[in-house]
């Protein structure tokens, strides 16, 4: 017979009561006297908010409430939400007498929210950014490569073939061969494709055309699911095709500055012949600005230090070289850059560039979440020798920047090396708004985040 209704009511109710009072976590058995107090919260950090695929996370945090003493062993829930997991939790961890806490996360493959709960206390959240694992393999580093077009003595003309591994689960994905020539400092450009097969391999085939010395490494941008990724970089010369009879090198592709470099070189014809050397600036004719003598065994050198880009030619009274790219950037010498400030505050940044060139703009740039490529924060205009870039930070966290100077017709583009600033939260009445900076027309911080 049915239950009827002035009875079914309150067995409903009890039953729901008893459901509730299950479903709370258990506090009373816990070192904290009592029910958790009203007032409390929480804070979540990650012990590295990007990771790659497959790689355990570690998140902490602390429990504070208006009386520091009821925040110990209370009960912490950890939820996982993204790549199609909706608010699961992964486990539960308790809080130190300080009311601290921390839980390890099993691998991770996709980007996720971390939620932290406890009862009757305001959550927090942190992003986790994950990175598909990409691998790169060729030629030995280090290697010497044959540029592409011409009679050279040295390598092969053929392309050279770079292989890695993305992963199966992303099959189909494009894969881009990216360089950056030395003495273009640091302007990462796009070469050549492949895709991702089944197997979660890749094999992109590239003949190179610009000498000198150049950095090779290989993006996937996997797309909703995963950030952006890139190989470790590596390092090859690019040689130029030589004229046997009389050969050029450099002591170094790319110098700053002021700086010198030793020009030197063969000659086939053996020891005791005059050689002269010539260079060109700013696509001029060839102009000779030094002698030598070859010694017994036919070498010779010369000592330089160039004050733009430049282009040189060694001749003898029977065969000239093939012409040698000088590559020249600014002298860069930033000031050591504060380790910590306060959103909503300026924080302002110094140094010297040479040479003083009025006018010359010197930007502060900062890392992309993806860790691939820098964007422009805010510039500044060289006075004298002396730069000085300030930003305001809106918000609290650990900020990748550095300091850079594009390139122009005479210098190389230069940057400091990264540099991390812990900016802290400030109050929202203190924050003040900072206004975008101009728009990138092209160059690296324009590529990094967007097609490749």
């Amino acid at each position: 017979m049915p239950t009827p209704r002035s009875t079914r009511k309150p067995a409903l109710l009890a039953s729901a009561a008893l459901l509730s009072v299950l479903a709370l976590p258990a506090t009373a058995s816990a070192g904290a006297s009592g029910a958790m107090p009203s007032g409390c919260q929480l804070t979540v950090e990650a012990s590295a908010p990007r990771i790659t695929a497959g790689e355990a996370v570690d998140v902490f945090g602390k429990l504070q409430c208006p009386e520091p003493a009821s925040a110990g062993e209370r009960p912490v829930t950890v939820f996982r939400s993204g790549g199609g997991v909706a608010g699961s939790s992964i486990g539960t961890t308790t809080t130190e007498p300080d009311g601290s806490y921390q839980l390890a996360i099993a691998a991770l493959e996709t980007n996720s929210m971390v939620s932290v709960r406890a009862q009757r206390a305001r959550g927090a959240r942190v992003a986790i950014k994950v990175a598909p694992p990409i691998t790169l393999s060729g030629p030995p580093v280090g290697s010497e490569l044959a540029a592409a077009g011409g009679s050279g003595h040295r390598g092969s003309h053929a392309p050279t073939i770079f292989t890695g591994t993305v992963g199966p689960a992303y099959a189909g994905v494009l894969v881009a061969l990216q360089s950056s020539y030395a003495a273009g400092g640091e302007q990462w450009r796009p070469v050549a494709f492949g895709r991702v097969d089944g197997q979660g391999s890749y094999s992109i085939a590239h003949a190179f055309r610009t000498p000198g010395e150049t950095w090779i490494r290989v993006v996937v941008r996997p797309g909703s699911g995963n950030i952006p990724a890139a190989s470790a970089a590596v390092s090859y010369e690019i040689v130029a095709a030589q004229n046997p009879k009389l050969t050029i090198d450099s002591s170094s592709p790319l110098v700053s500055f002021g700086q010198s470099l030793t020009i030197s070189g063969m000659a086939a014809e053996g020891g005791g012949r005059p050689v002269a050397l010539l260079a060109s600036v700013a696509g001029g004719a060839f102009e000779q600005i030094a002698t030598a003598s070859t010694d017994a065994a036919g070498r010779y050198s010369f000592t330089q230090a160039p004050q733009q880009r430049t282009d040189y030619q060694v001749r003898d009274v029977s065969a000239r070289s093939s012409t040698l790219f000088q590559g020249v950037d600014y002298r860069l010498e930033p000031e050591a850059p504060p380790a910590s400030a306060a959103a909503g505050q300026p924080v302002t940044f110094t140094g010297t560039l040479l040479p003083a060139r009025a006018g010359q703009r010197v930007e502060l740039e900062r890392e992309y979440s993806s860790g691939i490529g820098f964007h422009v924060l805010a510039r500044g205009v060289l006075q004298g020798s002396s730069y000085s870039v300030a930003h305001i930070f809106d918000t609290g966290g650990a900020y990748v920047m550095r300091i850079k100077v594009e390139g122009d017709a005479s210098f190389e583009s230069v940057s400091s090396s990264p540099f991390t600033l812990q900016v802290a939260q400030s109050p929202a009445t203190t924050l003040t708004s900072q206004p975008p900076a101009p728009p990138l027309s092209g160059g690296e911080g324009a590529e990094a985040e967007g097609s490749f």
